[in-house]
């Protein structure tokens, strides 16, 4: 996803990808152990390079809008399972609960259903707080002794 104040969104995106690409192609080059790699995308890791090859599996980011985001859910987990070349399908982000005082246990039961049911490998899923840090309260609930002493 390019810089938001980028001048020329569309270049930038291009110079990413082909760079994300190159990165992939460098770590599985240099790797030994033969770890999986993908990339943390805006939407699916697939549209973040020039060649899908160089991935494993696609990470998808479907949305955080509560029930709302479920469609994009279900058609990115399927979109992705029917594109070449093959790989796993798993959702990494979507609808941290608790965020925007939505997106609870329901939906994160939910989620998890509709992207295994769909065919996803897999299914995670954060807690705003933890990743939302701009508050005491984000803070105490990741780290309790950041405000201790």
């Amino acid at each position: 996803m390019p810089y938001y104040l980028s001048e020329n969104k569309e270049r930038d995106k291009t110079l990413q990808k082909t760079g994300w690409t190159a990165i992939a192609r460098y770590l599985r080059s240099t790797d030994p152990y033969g770890h999986p790699i993908t990339i943390h995308p805006s939407d699916s890791a697939r549209n973040t390079v020039d060649d899908p090859a160089v991935l494993d599996f696609d990470m998808l980011q479907t949305g955080h809008s509560d029930r709302n985001s479920i469609p994009n859910t279900v058609r990115r987990v399927t979109e992705s399972l029917q594109q070449s070349p093959k790989m796993p399908v798993i959702n990494g982000e979507v609808c941290y609960e608790g965020i925007a005082e939505a997106s609870r246990q329901e939906v994160q039961r939910f989620m998890f259903w509709a992207c295994v049911l769909s065919g996803a490998a897999g299914h995670t899923y954060g807690a705003n707080y933890l990743a939302d840090q701009h508050s005491r309260k984000a803070l105490w609930s990741f780290a309790p002794w950041a405000l201790l002493g």
